[in-house]
């Protein structure tokens, strides 16, 4: 009554299981049986695994494959002071602890085992980051650096200098994506106590980590400094679109924002209308009908939004097609605002 081998090939597998007794005539009985088969367990932690200083740590630790629950040892190094790793699977939780003068990165190599028996073993380097401003980065090997919230659609600039009377030293830039540890294909350029991104365009809302690494070299004082360029506007489209089909738009905005949103078919007698309007907390927003002009079947509708972060259009298809359907937007960001990824 057992199965045996090694799959070969992970997914799941249907099939009708049949049992046979020697009595004659023979008792039999059949149950559809599933088998699911998960590939192998692939943690993947990068080079740098980054954590911003004083905030929720709390976050999926990216991985695929194996078989829950987990079991994770730590073989070299430690996490952060006051970061742990969660009780119910391959994540991180707690906030990390430290001053500005403490050391900020330290080694850290772990043994992930699932259900099966199954295990990886990865190596990253784990670095506490500061808000913008100034940071230090530790004498000999080490690495620091700082968080930076952005809404989706954005276009980032960081700079890093070296603070006066301070001892420069050959830096290395990486910048992380919100998980805190895959690098980004951004445009860097560091050098001799100073280093920059260029125009690196923000593909989700969320928090970023700039690494500042240093193979060797006296303890120094850095100085990091952002500048953003808001989304304004943005447009495209979509083709064989269908009455019930939906498309969903997503759009970067602070708290202020106005929002004039337009869809409209070809000449096939599609029909458009739009299914909901989204905020960043994933709640439906109400539209005034008021705002919504609906003509020939296109749709717009013009609305200010109370929250920052990444809004969600669902248009949908509500007779004719198949046709092609384009949209374009247009955002009037406030003068000064805010975004922060705790909100």
């Amino acid at each position: 009554g057992r199965v045996t081998g090694v799959p070969a090939l992970a997914g799941r597998y249907d099939f009708m299981l049949t049992c046979s007794d020697a009595g004659s005539p023979a008792n039999t009985v059949s149950v559809l049986t599933t088998l699911v088969v998960n590939a192998a367990l692939d943690v993947r932690l990068g080079e740098f695994t980054a954590f911003a200083a004083g905030r929720a740590a709390s976050r999926a630790m990216p991985s695929a494959g194996g078989t829950a629950p987990f079991a994770i040892a730590t073989t070299l190094g430690a996490l952060p002071r006051g970061v742990s790793f969660a009780d119910d699977g391959l994540a991180f939780s707690g906030s990390a602890e430290g001053s500005p003068d403490d050391a900020t990165s330290g080694p850290l190599s772990i043994k992930v085992t699932d259900f099966v028996g199954l295990t990886d073993s990865v190596a990253t380097t784990c670095v506490v980051c500061r808000p913008l401003g100034s940071f230090r980065l530790a004498e000999g090997p080490a690495a620091s650096g700082v968080y930076v919230d952005a809404v989706e659609g954005s276009v980032l600039s960081i700079n890093v200098t070296t603070v006066k009377r301070q001892a420069k030293r050959p830096l290395r830039l990486v910048l992380l994506r919100t998980d805190g540890t895959t690098p980004l294909a951004a445009t860097t350029r560091a050098g001799n106590g100073a280093g920059s991104i260029s125009r690196f365009e923000v593909p989700v809302t969320g928090r970023y980590y700039l690494v500042v690494a240093g193979a060797s070299g006296p303890a120094t004082e850095l100085s990091a400094s952002a500048k953003f360029a808001l989304p304004k506007s943005g447009a495209g489209h979509a083709d064989g679109f269908k009455a019930q089909d939906r498309f969903d738009v997503t759009v970067g905005a602070l708290l202020g924002a106005v929002l004039s949103f337009s869809a409209k078919p070809d000449k096939s007698g599609l029909e458009l209308r739009v299914q909901a309007l989204i905020d960043p907390s994933g709640v439906q927003v109400a539209l005034d009908p008021n705002d919504v002009t609906m003509k020939g079947g296109s749709v717009r509708f013009s609305k200010t939004l109370n929250l920052s972060g990444t809004w969600t259009i669902i248009v949908a298809g509500s007779r004719g097609g198949p046709g092609k359907m384009s949209y374009a937007y247009t955002l009037k960001q406030p003068k000064a605002g805010a975004y922060s990824a705790d909100q």
